[in-house]
């Protein structure tokens, strides 16, 4: 049998997270006989997915990050890495805008097929970052070879609104997250919610864009209201602590549940009542398609593309100029519902994520056959 062809897979790290989970989900369902993902990322420490990376086949390779070491020795050392590892024919890479300087030194030392993944949609930086993105933004055009999107929006904010790009949807599998009043039982009964408690819950990066702070304010509102609501809050972050503080000043710490970075974000969406995503900004979160795959209300920005409503009757978009007065009223009138099986629902939007690896499998075949 011949080898795999070995992709090389192009990002931070590979802890629990939006792009993560993408990979992941696309690397588990391809035919590993036929590809293989190895991991280029900056995360000096063990990163979450790394044990299951290794058990899959794949190989994981660290560089320093760029906010470290800065451009140059960002640049040499990707540099010396290409040349190190010829061996990669297809680099793909899910930097967003630092994908531009990434895969020109890939362009530079020969790699012959390049791939650019964009996964968020206008984001905002400061002033020194901003020229430094949008100068590396710039490049991407000039030195990629496929362009991929988790959204219209998302592929039309790093490419530009003329350029031809691929949407790939973030698909899970659908019959994972289909909704278990078992699974319920358990989780709640881990988390200590009792049956009457209304569970407000949250899956994201603890990061700006995120908007935890004003989630907390909204959630103080809706505890204002009713001493039964309860807050869960998975994943970990830079802002983790000052969240943290927030909610011992507020003194509700005894109602919010800090869950960390968990691998059962499946089994614990079974157990929320209702979910929140207060982001200033994203691309597709795929933890929306996940909230609704597990027949979840979702109350979330409308800083949000309007393709992550799968018309299930499950999302609430709510203008971020409201206040969390606004916020908690809106969700405590709509938060009734009866939860019901998406399946159909998820795949007839194409967020089948067996159906998604295997069109991207047929794509990595059909490039590496034209080199």
């Amino acid at each position: 049998m011949e080898k795999p062809i070995r992709i090389l897979q192009i990002t931070g790290g590979m802890d629990m997270g939006g792009i993560e989970n993408f990979i992941m989900n696309i690397y588990r369902n391809i035919d590993r006989n036929k590809i293989q993902f190895d991991f280029l990322i900056h995360q000096k420490e063990k990163q979450v997915f790394e044990d299951e990376i290794l058990f899959l086949g794949g190989k994981i390779f660290r560089i320093s990050s760029l906010g470290n070491v800065g451009h140059f020795k960002f640049l040499k050392a990707l540099k010396e890495f290409f040349l190190n590892h010829k061996e990669y024919k297809i680099v793909h890479s899910h930097y967003n805008t630092i994908s531009g300087v990434i895969l020109r030194e890939a362009n530079k030392c020969g790699v012959k097929i390049k791939i650019s993944h964009s996964h968020t949609s206008y984001p905002k930086y400061r002033l020194i970052e901003r020229i430094y993105k949008n100068y590396s933004k710039s490049l991407i055009n000039k030195n990629v070879d496929e362009k991929y999107a988790c959204s219209q929006k998302a592929g039309e904010w790093l490419y530009g609104k003329k350029e031809k790009f691929t949407v790939i949807n973030n698909g899970i599998d659908p019959k994972e997250y289909k909704f278990n009043e078992q699974v319920r039982k358990k989780i709640r009964e881990k988390l200590k919610i009792k049956d009457d408690e209304i569970l407000l819950g949250h899956v994201g990066r603890f990061s700006n864009e995120k908007n935890h702070e004003f989630l907390i304010d909204i959630f103080k509102e809706l505890y204002s209201k009713n001493k039964k609501y309860r807050l869960a809050l998975v994943g970990t972050g830079n802002t983790e602590e000052k969240i943290k503080e927030k909610v011992k000043n507020l003194e509700l710490k005894e109602n919010v549940n800090f869950l960390g970075v968990r691998k059962d974000v499946k089994d614990l969406l079974q157990g929320f009542d209702i979910f929140s995503l207060p982001s200033i900004f994203e691309g597709l979160p795929v933890t929306l398609v996940e909230a609704q795959g597990a027949g979840l209300k979702c109350f979330i920005a409308d800083t949000i593309t309007r393709e992550i409503d799968l018309q299930c009757g499950l999302i609430e978009f709510i203008s971020l100029n409201k206040s969390a007065k606004e916020w908690a009223e809106i969700i405590d009138k709509n938060r009734n519902y009866i939860r019901k099986d998406t399946l159909e629902s998820l795949k007839s939007h194409g967020y089948d994520m067996t159906e998604n690896a295997k069109n991207l499998e047929d794509r990595y075949i059909e490039l590496y056959n034209k080199i």
